[in-house]
């Protein structure tokens, strides 16, 4: 019973594994909205008569079953008042089981505590399930809770709770809000609850080649990485990553749905085209990816890059002669012919737009590099998800360090910890390390690393609503695509940054920082009153 709500709160919105798991800041996959409703005190009930009749079994089962079941409903409530106050800010707190009807409606129609309460409830129940979790050997492919993955969870969850104490602002008579006094507080247990997985788990690091080693780490599933992995097993557990990502030119029926945009690809450095006026001249695709960050290319796949022992083929036209009018088609059977007969394709069988990428890129995380021919079918992937992995952990010691020297804290070195956190990361990347530790007192420094570790892994949303950064890093924010032509008359490839098509720009006013309480909660509980600043 425990195992089944452990699982399946990856999503927790109700999405069905790794669909649910996206970052719509990152790509382009969807209107950057709050609206997905969550609200799941049904599971909170049970969890709660979970905490209030195991300890009568105690003499049957046993302490050490006990206290494991114990520290996994805790772990369980934890992450769902997580969940919740992350979107909500103050929820009710509601830690024994209600019954109707031996309570009335109006004892049952409860109000919200104030977000920082909710917070403290957080942090109590990861405390109480770190405490309770036995100290066992770890398995690297770990789809229950144990000691460490409730004290990484608790590490990301008080990150949280502190970024809101730094950069929110308190509202709703503190209903939304943490005090300012309470940041290094957060940040601190943050940071302790990461430094319980030191030397438990390491980041992965099997292969030589960087590029692929990167990108097997959402594969292996007995990667050292691996800290809470959500499994999927046929008939009934399954998603659609391999099929709705591929290229489509791998046969896949709705391949190429998402695709990585060229703001994101920037973010790992210049990428070595020219300018839209002046465009570097390429003899071949290749010469696009040399000098990139295996990280970037274990993360994202470009155009021509091969995979699968295939070569990507996405090109948005041809251009007779550069600058002029470019031939375009979203037909891959449809050829240009130039002057003297020789035809050309006018764009490759994965893109560009029509049925093919929109934004020359492709996601490459968690696509399998020798898929089954079951993998590529809609709802029949079963590849794993990590909801945790200890780069992540090891960023969050690194921010929080960073977040405690900048607050005044100076009962450790946190810069040199947070360099060594750091370097760990960006060393198993191939990206360049930190050369100096003093750097790292600009934030932006360390947000920027998270942005490139854990692209498309459900993070880089959340990390912008935290830091109430969001509205001011999409203020009319275009999204651009790599775009890549073949030049005629000059035999050359050239590689265009424009406007992504159909898309306009992304605004988020500062009202979406809260999601909105769901009107039928409300309507069935008026206590829940005032609504969050967000409406529909």
């Amino acid at each position: 019973m425990v195992f089944d709500y452990t699982v399946g709160m990856t999503g927790e919105a109700g999405s069905n594994g790794l669909l649910g798991n996206y970052d719509p800041f990152t790509y382009d996959g969807g209107a950057v909205l709050p609206g997905d409703r969550y609200w799941d005190y049904g599971t909170m009930r049970k969890i709660n008569f979970l905490i209030e009749k195991l300890p009568v079994l105690a003499a049957k089962y046993g302490e050490q079953k006990l206290n494991n079941w114990m520290a996994s409903a805790y772990f369980c409530r934890a992450y769902i008042y997580f969940s919740l106050a992350r979107r909500y800010g103050g929820v009710p707190i509601i830690d024994q089981v209600q019954n109707y009807p031996e309570q009335s409606i109006e004892e049952l129609q409860v109000s919200r505590n104030k977000e920082d309460a909710v917070w403290e409830c957080v942090k109590e129940d990861f405390d109480r399930a770190i405490s309770m979790f036995p100290d066992t050997p770890l398995s690297p492919y770990d789809a229950l809770p144990n000691k460490y993955s409730a004290a990484a969870m608790k590490s990301r969850a008080m990150l949280h709770a502190a970024s809101i104490a730094k950069y929110g602002t308190m509202q709703l008579g503190d209903l939304l809000g943490v005090p300012r006094n309470k940041a290094a507080y957060y940040f601190k247990e943050a940071y302790n609850a990461a430094k319980i997985l030191e030397g438990k788990y390491s980041l992965y690091n099997k292969e030589t080649d960087k590029v692929i080693n990167f990108a097997n780490i959402f594969l292996d599933k007995s990667s050292p990485e691996n800290i809470l992995v959500q499994e999927f097993l046929r008939p009934s557990k399954i998603h659609s990553w391999n099929c709705h990502i591929s290229p489509k030119q791998f046969g896949v029926s709705y391949g190429s749905v998402w695709g990585p945009t060229l703001n994101l690809v920037g973010l790992f450095g210049e990428v070595p085209i020219g300018t839209t006026a002046a465009p570097v001249r390429c003899d071949s695709y290749e010469q696009l990816l040399t000098g990139l960050e295996p990280r970037l290319r274990g993360s994202i796949l470009f155009p021509s890059e091969t995979f699968r022992k295939q070569k990507i083929k996405v090109q948005t036209g041809i251009f007779p002669t550069f600058p002029g009018t470019p031939v375009t088609s979203t037909d891959p059977s449809v050829e240009w012919e130039a002057p003297g007969g020789t035809k050309y394709q006018i764009c490759g069988e994965s893109g560009m737009e029509g049925s093919g990428t929109s934004t020359g890129f492709h996601i490459r995380k968690y696509l399998l590099a020798d898929p089954m021919p079951d993998d590529l079918q809609e709802w029949n992937d079963q590849t794993m998800w990590i909801e945790m992995r200890y780069a992540e952990v090891l960023l969050n010691r690194a921010e929080a360090a960073c977040e405690l020297y900048a607050e005044g804290e100076r009962d450790a070195d946190y810069l040199q910890d947070a360099f060594t956190c750091m370097n760990d990361v960006r060393d198993r990347a191939g990206a360049a390390l930190v050369a100096d530790k003093s750097t790292l007192t600009d934030l932006e420094i360390v947000r920027l690393e998270r942005a490139k570790e854990l692209a498309f892994e459900n993070t880089t949303y959340w990390d912008y609503i935290r830091w109430r950064a969001f509205d001011m890093k999409i203020d009319n924010r275009m999204n651009y695509r790599l775009s890549p032509y073949f030049v005629a008359d000059e035999n050359k490839y050239i590689f265009l940054r424009e406007q992504q098509q159909f898309v306009t720009g992304y605004t988020f006013p500062v009202r979406l920082y809260y999601h909105q309480i769901p009107p039928g909660e409300i309507s069935k509980n008026t206590n829940l009153l005032p609504q969050n600043p967000y409406q529909d």
